[in-house]
């Protein structure tokens, strides 16, 4: 290791790489970041995927060849070798066109395959109110800190002060102050999947009781699998479907 990094070639090397390469942005930008940033935004933004990129380039090289190679309009007053150039010169063109054609319709219907494959709902999960939660489960609940984080910050329930109606929050919070507020709604992502187990078992028919689904995908896959499983309103789902 010693002997590589000691290497004068390399030294030179990563000198290079630390040059400054600023931009209005980012004067603080070196060499190295700018390639980071080249290499990653070739493969971060979208692209437009042609459902029928082969016939489309066959109609516009025959559009090409009418108006650009041959003008049909000069043919009846060229003599027979003109004439027979013109379409020395088509042919050859039409030949190698289409080879290209062929090569990146190719390339372009494998992508849509590739995009067209149904994708795998790769993870599930339920947003359940407590009053819907067995009991036995709150201690899990309040050992959880990052359930409680999330209620902090959506519902801020750390403001909460001790009253007639119920107990204050404490740190970590109460069974009594989760039974006082039975409308927190536990986000079975923060847990494991024999909570999950636990839960779903515990609720008659968890599906039917859902208000509504949320997908995290494309919205190509989304819509599909939402026609094909049903639309909220036939099947109400579950609150996080990932698909990949």
């Amino acid at each position: 290791m010693a002997a590589v990094l000691g290497n004068t070639t390399l030294t030179d090397w990563l000198s290079a790489l630390g040059e400054a390469r600023p931009t209005e942005k980012n004067p603080q930008r070196t060499l190295l970041a700018k390639h980071l940033d080249d290499f990653t935004a070739r493969y971060a933004f979208d692209y437009f995927i042609h459902k029928d990129l082969g016939g489309f380039f066959r109609r516009e090289l025959d559009f090409f060849i009418k108006n650009e190679i041959m003008h049909l309009d000069d043919v009846e007053d060229e003599a027979a070798p003109k004439v027979e150039l013109y379409l020395s010169k088509i042919k050859a063109l039409r030949k190698i066109a289409h080879k290209i054609i062929a090569f990146l319709e190719q390339l372009e219907t494998f992508q849509k395959k590739l995009w067209l494959k149904k994708k795998f709902v790769v993870e599930t999960n339920y947003c359940v109110t407590l009053d819907r939660v067995p009991e036995e489960l709150y201690p899990q609940i309040i050992e959880n800190k990052a359930q409680i984080e999330e209620w902090k910050r959506l519902f801020a329930i750390q403001e909460i002060e001790p009253s007639t109606v119920g107990p204050g929050f404490s740190e970590p919070p109460s069974i009594f102050f989760l039974k006082a507020n039975p409308s927190l709604v536990v986000d079975t992502r923060y847990f494991d999947g024999a909570f999950k187990t636990k839960l779903e078992a515990s609720c008659a028919d968890l599906d039917a009781q859902c208000g509504g689904v949320l997908f995290h995908a494309e919205n190509l896959h989304a819509l599909t699998l939402i026609a094909i499983c049903g639309g909220p309103s036939e099947r109400p789902g579950h609150s996080d479907e990932t698909t990949r």
